[in-house]
């Protein structure tokens, strides 16, 4: 006879048994601001609080896989708790020579052969899987759903497909303005009164990037693009394209760690552009020999058409035309040149155009002392790849830009560090473009120098999309996860009403000035001179000013700054501080005090909007004057204006 047992009871009993592996765990960051909340049992679930001020609540998170299921039922947890206070030291100092490494950690781990890692620093928390399991994991599913508290406003840089290249604008939307079910790229940045909370992600090696998706609410859920089965080169195509796609995200090691989910806060926006945790949170540099590793700027030929005059050949591609840049970047100490689309077949990557003689253009650029870097596609490169790099090394090349990779799947992220693998064997730094944002690369292979991932200043060439507005808001958005590509350096500059589109004779929206701040406001240890250099030559005094800007800093903090509106930033290099302040479309005068200084006397030497700007937007100004520490600067700035200044100290 069977015992039959009333449905109420069953109920009762398993939420009973629920309950039994239920635990909750609680801990705070090193200055008590943070405290995170933890919850396992039939959901692993978190909350996050910044001033004891609930931020996320009732976060899900979890990971499906062939082998286990982490945050479901999760059974009884082995917590270890851990504290550090270090110092790291990057090679590449896009913001600062040391970090602060500051953070209180919990791990909980499971007799399943998973555990979840906690972080908590002073302006930050971060989480991160990982598996002990032996053999193949395919990982079906990654949850994790984020419910927003607090009034808001987002920068939400809504992308249409995973097949992009991720190149968007960042507007300020109100939660009820963005599209249900419509997804994000990182970082997403959300604005409120008394704290800035921006979420990415970092060290995603052998794994997809991580998307947001709208769901309403105010709540966020994780999404990523599927692995790839299949992919090719369409007929008459140079880009690929992806045929077919697995059920699963991800098939990989059973015993790894997953990425780090990184939850940025800050009281303030000037905070928010010192925080380094998608660098600190990278996986550890894995090269023995980096000296040949030299961050710098670099003369850049596609955005002006090769559009020089003043000269008896006719310009080009050809051996002729990069004599004539690799000249302009000896006279200027500029590094590198950069030989971009056309200069081989496209999808030949070793295949030199008949206008090129490539060892005579070698010897010549290593006779003046400049690098040369090449473009080259993604997928022709992956074919040719131990042949090229060879190759690219008996010319004497000391970088290659990688361009059209437009995914962010398993497969693709692996490519990356193929490449940035393969080009360290052959002392090649990289340049990665059509590409997702840095996601803890750059670390590992120190080589891998920037990232375009950004809706950048080549955009100019086709569209007004490169506002006042939009620069101003790129460091507290896409900047956050690392070095950007933007390429500034516009000699033709214009307001909106004077602003129009030109392929072969671009200019910029804003002054001058606003052109020059963009060297010290955004990061890159690649920075492009995105200009004509016969446009440069006529202008010695400004080009020299911008040229000897550096690209890597030994410190660095904003004095003051309004996310859209405006930013002033203060960088540090050897003996020199660097001011950069760019405005939006309103005009606006700031006032800088100078306690940062050491005490003595320096002098300044700036370039601001001149007299005439706010008609002009070319008309800059340079000067000299005296300072001491404590005094005051004042900054005026047109619409769309800038400002930089060089601080030496003289007594």
């Amino acid at each position: 006879m069977k015992l039959r047992i009333p449905f109420s009871i069953l109920i009762i009993s398993v939420f009973t048994i629920a309950s039994v592996y239920a635990q909750d765990y609680s801990f705070r960051s090193p200055d008590k601001q943070l405290r995170l909340e933890v919850q396992t049992g039939q959901q692993l679930k978190f909350n996050l609080l910044f001033h004891d001020s609930l931020i996320i609540k009732d976060a899900e998170i979890g990971l499906s896989t062939n082998q286990f299921i982490a945050g479901k039922n999760t059974g009884k947890a082995k917590k270890r708790s851990a504290s550090v206070d270090d110092v790291s030291f990057p090679l590449i100092a896009e913001k600062s020579k040391s970090i602060p490494f500051i953070y209180n950690e919990m791990s909980l781990s499971f007799k399943a052969g998973w555990s979840v890692v906690f972080r908590l620093y002073n302006n930050g928390f971060a989480y991160r899987f990982t598996s002990n399991k032996k053999g193949e994991l395919i990982v079906d599913k990654e949850q994790a759903i984020f419910p927003i508290q607090g009034n808001f406003d987002v920068f939400y840089p809504e992308d249409k497909s995973f097949m992009s290249h991720y190149e968007r604008a960042y507007p300020r939307l109100k939660f009820d303005s963005i599209s249900m079910n419509s997804f994000c790229v990182l970082p997403v940045l959300f604005d409120g009164a008394d704290v800035k909370l921006a979420i990415t992600e970092t060290d995603v090696l052998d794994y997809p990037n991580m998307f947001l998706e709208y769901n309403g609410n105010q709540k966020f859920t994780a999404i990523f693009p599927p692995a790839v089965l299949a992919a090719e080169n369409l007929p008459g195509k140079d880009r690929s394209e992806v045929l077919t796609n697995a059920d699963y995200i991800a098939k990989t090691i059973g015993t790894r760690n997953f990425p780090w989910r990184i939850f940025m806060l800050e009281k303030n926006a000037t905070a928010l552009l010192s925080n380094q945790l998608p660098y600190l949170l990278a996986p550890e540099q894995s090269l023995d020999d980096v000296s040949w590793i030299q961050p710098g700027k670099v003369a850049w030929d596609w955005w002006n058409a090769n559009n020089i005059y003043g000269v008896d050949f006719k310009s080009g591609i050809n051996t002729e035309t990069y004599k004539y840049y690799i000249d302009f970047a000896a006279k200027f100490n500029i590094p590198y040149i950069i030989l971009d689309e056309g200069w081989s077949k496209t999808t030949d990557v070793l295949e030199v155009v008949p206008e090129i003689d490539m060892k005579e253009l070698s010897t010549y650029a290593q006779k003046k002392g400049v690098g040369i870097i090449l473009w080259v596609l993604w997928k022709p490169l992956l074919e040719q790849i131990d042949e090229a790099m060879e190759q690219y090394e008996l010319w004497n090349i000391r970088g290659i830009k990688v361009d059209f990779m437009q995914r962010a799947d398993q497969q693709m992220v692996n490519y990356y560090e193929e490449i940035a693998r393969k080009a360290a064997l052959h002392k090649l730094i990289v340049d990665f473009h059509g590409a997702y944002k840095p996601s803890g690369l750059r670390r590992k292979y120190p080589n891998v120098l920037t990232y375009e991932g950004v809706q950048g200043l080549e955009n100019v060439k086709w569209s007004k999309k490169i506002t006042p507005t939009h620069d101003v808001t790129l460091p507290f958005t896409r900047m956050l996860a690392g070095p950007m590509d933007y390429t500034p350096g516009a000699m033709r500059n214009a307001h909106k009403q004077d602003y129009h589109i030109s392929w072969n004779r671009p200019m910029s929206m804003g002054t001058r000035a606003h052109q020059a701040a963009l060297n010290i406001v955004f990061e890159s240890p690649l920075q492009m001179l995105c200009d004509n250099p016969s446009n440069y030559l006529k202008e010695p005094e400004y080009t020299k000013f911008i040229a000897d800007i550096p690209v890597v800093w030994d410190q660095s903090f904003s004095p003051m700054a309004e996310i859209g509106k405006f930013i002033v930033m203060s960088r540090k290099k050897g003996n020199h501080w660097y001011i950069g302040a760019l405005n939006n479309e309103e005009a606006r005068t700031l006032t800088i005090n100078t306690d940062f200084l050491d005490d003595g006397i320096y002098e300044i030497h700036f370039l601001k909007d001149g007299p005439n700007a706010d008609r002009m937007a070319e008309d800059h100004k340079f000067g000299r004057e005296a300072i001491k520490k404590g005094e005051n600067i004042t900054i005026k700035m047109e619409s769309g204006g800038g400002y930089v200044a060089v601080l030496k100290k003289v007594l």
